[in-house]
């Protein structure tokens, strides 16, 4: 029996299998900082709408006090010319 003078080699496999686990971990912890930054993105998105249906909602309201001054100045403009005209 041939006796060599080379030392076995570690198997092609277990050096593949050591860097599959560790692709495996850095796509596991890239899932993890995805599903981080979506609920984040959410959280923003549902602030964002709230801010904006608070200044809808005042602008609304906006709306109809400067509607309400209108008919009020209409009303005193209306009660000054008869007053004025019963004066004169």
């Amino acid at each position: 029996m041939p006796v060599t003078g080379t030392a076995p080699e570690a198997t092609p496999h277990a050096v593949s299998d050591d860097r599959r686990l560790q692709a495996l971990e850095q796509v596991r912890d890239l899932d993890r900082r995805v599903e981080n930054d979506r609920l984040i993105r959410d959280a923003w998105t549902l602030i964002i709408f709230a801010i904006a249906a608070v200044a809808l909602l005042a602008a609304i309201i906006a709306v109809g006090f400067g509607m309400r001054a209108i008919d009020e100045a209409e009303r005193h403009a209306a009660a000054l010319a008869a007053a004025g005209a019963s004066l004169s």
